[in-house]
């Protein structure tokens, strides 16, 4: 499905309550120790870091698809000739930033996670200059000013958060720090019909288009049916694209 955004007048400036979300134990007891990680060559990164995020069935050109294909939608796209600046909720150990770095030579990000462990890791792969990484305690991203932020992403994260009412209040805060007409993604969203899987909610697609999501000043742009991209892990899943209102 496709939607034009709508200008419309609206202060961005409160942040949203906190949210606690819990860390899934699976994740912390595949991590390696910093240490070891940053004697790995570029090659073994390539192969091995994203499997530290549990991304297990990909290897290295696997994950290069995925990185891709969660971006290729993004309204407004990144830009291989302009600088720009993105936001990774849920960071992990940097693979997912890793390859937009490589990728994007005018980039910079800003990456958070609950995991501390996972966020060390991150910190000894990814560039200082380009890269701010955080660990954060109940969602709380007030390190990142108003209106800053060019591209959010989020992959296998969302559906992780407690409540509707979580995610809601995670919009509330990722609007404060986009830029007017920023572009989101969010993917590994299981469809109704799947069930949670390991997920704690189930979030329909037309969760995205209610009035209490539009009515933060994002529009849904694009929902993939995850299937398409014929990689593992996306089965029964789905992708939504937001862009957040230009201000007038």
């Amino acid at each position: 499905m496709t939607t034009s955004s709508n200008k419309q007048t609206f202060p961005v400036t409160t942040r949203a309550p906190a949210i606690v979300i819990g860390i899934q134990n699976w994740f912390q007891e595949v991590l390696s120790n910093s240490s070891k990680v940053q004697q790995w060559s570029a090659n073994e990164l390539d192969d091995k870091l994203h499997h530290l995020s549990h991304w297990s069935n990909f290897n290295a050109q696997g994950w290069r698809n995925f990185v891709n294909n969660t971006i290729a939608k993004l309204d407004p796209p990144m830009s291989s000739t302009k600088n720009f600046t993105f936001f990774e909720l849920g960071v992990g150990v940097g693979a997912f930033s890793r390859r937009l770095l490589l990728q994007y030579p005018y980039a910079k990000g800003v990456g958070t996670d609950i995991v501390t462990s996972a966020v060390l890791i991150a910190r000894t792969i990814l560039p200082p200059d380009r890269m701010k990484l955080y660990t954060v305690t109940n969602n709380d991203y007030s390190m990142i000013d108003n209106n800053t932020i060019d591209h959010i992403i989020a992959s296998g994260v969302i559906c992780y958060f407690p409540s509707l009412d979580s995610i809601e209040n995670l919009m509330k805060e990722l609007v404060r720090i986009a830029k007017p007409g920023a572009s989101m993604c969010f993917t590994m969203i299981p469809f109704d019909a799947y069930g949670k899987v390991s997920c704690n909610i189930i979030i329909s697609p037309s969760f995205w288009s209610e009035n209490r999501i539009r009515s933060l000043g994002i529009r849904v742009t694009s929902i993939q049916n995850m299937s398409e991209w014929n990689l593992p892990h996306s089965h029964h899943r789905y992708s939504v694209n937001l862009r957040k209102d230009i201000i007038t």
